[in-house]
């Protein structure tokens, strides 16, 4: 047990943090409309049927980034506040880190209950893996509020 633990995540606190991943895709958007309406323009030119493709698929992955992100991030916000979680807390056990190259999951258990993240993976929960500066360590104790493995809040004794 640890008397003062280091809040080192909450997800309440921590904000929409996965907004580059919509907006790739609204970058694409805005391009491929800017080529369209180009085509449009000149009348010797049609419009191609390539760049009508770029503007329905880059708005249908603009659509699914945001909500498919957003989603899960207020879904995880909403538990946090709510209080609708399972909390473990223990020493970190069975500890492989994730490499810095990345290619694989961090993955431990605490109590028996398994955990894994990475930082190269779109998630509202904690994901900083110790090989980019996270703070999970083998052997450490950690108090972690989680929903179905998704790290809501992550509290370490130092």
């Amino acid at each position: 047990m640890c008397a003062n633990p280091e809040v080192m995540f909450d997800v309440a606190k921590e904000g929409y943090t996965a907004w580059f991943f919509p907006l790739i895709g609204a970058g694409f958007l805005a391009l491929s409309l800017l080529l369209l309406w180009n085509e449009r323009r000149e009348p010797q030119n049609k419009r191609h049927w390539r760049t009508i493709f770029m503007v329905a698929f880059s708005a249908l992955w603009t659509i699914i980034a945001l909500f498919g992100t957003l989603g899960g991030y207020l879904r995880a916000r909403s538990a946090r506040s709510s209080g609708n979680y399972q909390t473990v807390e223990g020493l970190v056990e069975n500890f492989v880190p994730q490499p810095y190259s990345g290619h694989a999951t961090e993955r431990f258990t605490v109590n028996g209950v398994p955990f894994s993240y990475s930082d190269y993976v779109v998630t509202p929960g904690f994901h900083q893996s110790q090989s980019h500066g996270g703070p999970i360590t083998s052997g450490k104790y950690v108090r972690i509020g989680h929903l179905n493995g998704v790290i809501l809040r992550l509290e370490v004794c130092r």
